[in-house]
């Protein structure tokens, strides 16, 4: 008999769980999808996209997802981003151990995004060996924020209706009707 391991709210996230499971070798299945791929708003509905294992493997998959989505996406120190003692990294260039971190300026994202419309989505660490100059990009990235989100939503609305308000002023100056004159007074 099969047991619901857990459920998603996309198909997507449903596969991605069952290639984890898969790396472990666990039979599962994904229910429900071809019907949230068909309509989305279904999706609460049929109580998500379904991801089940047979009874026997329910208690290992259940612990697999788990330590899966239980992480951490920050570095919590230096010796977590760049390793410690000795698995320390080492600069792919010269082989160096003398790493410095390098924060990417959060002002230039925001004036990036404020002047020319160009959200970054991801602000990432670099790292600079100090022997040798050469850059590289660390292996963790952040998510957006939620300051970010807010700009870029408030960019696009008001883009939306700069765009709608213009495109009701070029109709109402080219025929005018009844709505134009209620609605758009100049």
């Amino acid at each position: 008999m099969l047991r619901t391991v857990a459920t998603y709210t996309t198909a997507p996230e449903a596969y991605i769980a069952q290639g984890l499971l898969s790396q472990r070798n666990i039979p599962s299945f994904v229910l429900h999808e071809h019907h949230v791929w068909a309509n989305w708003m279904l999706s609460q509905a049929l109580g998500g996209v379904k991801l089940q294992v047979p009874d026997p493997f329910f208690d290992e998959a259940r612990a697999v997802l788990f330590t899966a989505t239980a992480g951490d996406s920050e570095p919590e120190s230096e010796s977590e981003l760049f390793g410690d003692g000795e698995q320390a990294a080492c600069c792919p260039s010269c082989g160096s151990s003398q790493l410095v971190e390098q924060k990417r300026s959060r002002r230039a994202a925001l004036i990036a995004l404020i002047m020319l419309h160009l959200p970054l989505p991801y602000s990432g660490r670099g790292v600079v060996c100090g022997e040798c100059g050469h850059h590289w990009r660390a292996r963790t990235t952040r998510p957006v924020g939620l300051v970010t989100l807010l700009l870029v939503s408030i960019m696009v609305a008001t883009m939306g209706y700069l765009i709608m308000a213009g495109g009701a002023h070029i109709a109402c100056q080219y025929g005018k009707t009844q709505w134009c004159e209620r609605y758009w007074p100049f």
